[in-house]
């Protein structure tokens, strides 16, 4: 191989990887506005299996639907998710003050 065909060959070389990078960015900018919906996509799967795992929390949902009824279990799922968060925020704060391990 010639000197002038190392060159050629190395200057195609680095045309190519530019090209590359380019399509990468394009490619990365494509899939950008699919990353939400993947990850609310992953949560749904995540929770679908949490409860396959535990079949307990389907049969006390429908059971608290046939007691309460649409409106009184709408009031106690926003109650339940109120006292959730507010557990969790207690709970953390608990623990970054070292009164909990």
């Amino acid at each position: 191989m010639s000197t002038a065909q190392a060159i050629e060959l190395a200057l195609r070389k680095e045309r190519l990887i530019g090209r590359i990078e380019v399509q990468r960015d394009q490619l990365a900018g494509y899939g950008a506005y699919l990353v939400k919906p993947f990850a609310a996509a992953d949560k749904a799967v995540a929770g679908a299996l949490y409860v396959k795992q535990r079949p307990w929390i389907a049969g006390v949902a429908a059971f608290a639907f046939v007691v309460l009824g649409r409106r009184g279990l709408w009031r106690w799922a926003g109650r339940g998710w109120t006292a959730w968060r507010s557990w969790r925020a207690v709970s953390q704060w608990l623990h970054k003050s070292g009164y909990l391990r």
